[in-house]
């Protein structure tokens, strides 16, 4: 089986996840018993590092990467607050509405989704249907290893033309050690 880019464990993953943490930490997000979804799991690392902290995750991916990620959640023994459920971004309203089938999502997450003009295309229009069906509107935590400042331009060009709201964090609340990674971090939320 070949998972691509799915099947590595990409530095911004460990970014975001230590971001998460050091935000609980000092109070500015809460972390425990909140239910997360991520988008473009790939490994689960992500997932799994938030299933550790307390939350009910929701990892989604594409086909091929169920066995891999199930896999990760079970050797990790994490299976009851991790669950991997296929999204694809291309799927209709309905398959997502489906999905989600009324959870209450408190937070979404997503490490390094965007690579190429098709994922910007096919993340972007999920993330709508997912505004539209998740009734509470939670924010999402984007991060993305910096490529080059037209790629953030393009980036964040897509967020306002979805209609949403971001921030790009600053780099000093990242965990020192990967600061050197140049991991971007952005929180996006609906208006």
């Amino acid at each position: 089986m070949n998972l691509e880019t799915a099947g590595k464990i990409w530095e911004c993953s460990l970014i975001l996840g230590r971001y998460l943490i050091k935000q609980s930490y000092f109070n500015k997000i809460e972390l425990a018993n909140k239910n997360v979804l991520e988008l473009g799991c790939g490994t689960g690392i992500l997932s799994i590092i938030l299933g550790k902290q307390g939350c009910n995750v929701l990892a989604t991916d594409l086909p091929q990467v169920e066995a891999l990620c199930e896999q990760n959640i079970s050797k990790n023994n994490i299976a009851s607050q991790v669950k991997f459920k296929i999204l694809d971004w291309n799927q209709s309203k309905h398959k997502t509405d489906c999905l989600i089938d009324k959870k209450q999502i408190d937070i979404l997450v997503a490490s390094d989704p965007i690579y190429n003009q098709k994922t910007f295309d096919s993340f972007f229009a999920q993330l709508k249907i997912l505004y539209e069906v998740i009734p509470n509107k939670p924010i999402l935590y984007l991060a993305h290893k910096y490529r080059h400042d037209e790629f953030d331009k393009i980036l964040e060009d897509k967020i306002e033309e979805t209609e949403l709201w971001f921030k790009k964090v600053d780099s000093e609340h990242l965990d020192d050690l990967w600061k050197s990674q140049q991991c971007v971090v952005y929180k996006i939320g609906k208006f």
